[in-house]
C-alpha cells in the first residue's frame, strides 16, 4: 500500500508528516531526501505480512545498507 505523507514541520532533529486524513508521524530528518522541505509530499511503501521473497530480499537489503552506512 502506498501512502503519502506531507511534510508539516521540522522540530529537533525529526520531522512531523502528516496524511491526507491529517493523521500526524513523527519521522527522523535524518532519513528524509536532503531536499525535503515543508509541504515536499513523500511516498511510503507499507508492506503487510503476506510479502513475498522479493519484498524480503529487498528488505533484508535496506535493513543491511542501513546498518552498514551508520557507523
Amino acid at each position: 500500500m502506498l501512502v503519502r505523507l506531507t511534510v508539516d514541520r521540522f522540530c529537533k532533529g525529526a520531522v512531523v508528516l502528516k496524511s491526507e486524513d491529517n493523521f500526524t508521524f513523527v519521522w527522523p530528518q535524518a532519513k528524509l531526501p536532503q531536499s525535503a522541505k515543508v509541504g515536499s509530499v513523500l511516498v511510503f511503501n507499507i508492506l503487510g505480512d503476506c510479502v513475498d521473497d522479493d519484498d524480503s530480499r529487498f528488505i533484508a537489503r535496506e535493513i543491511l545498507n542501513e546498518i552498514l552506512n551508520t557507523s
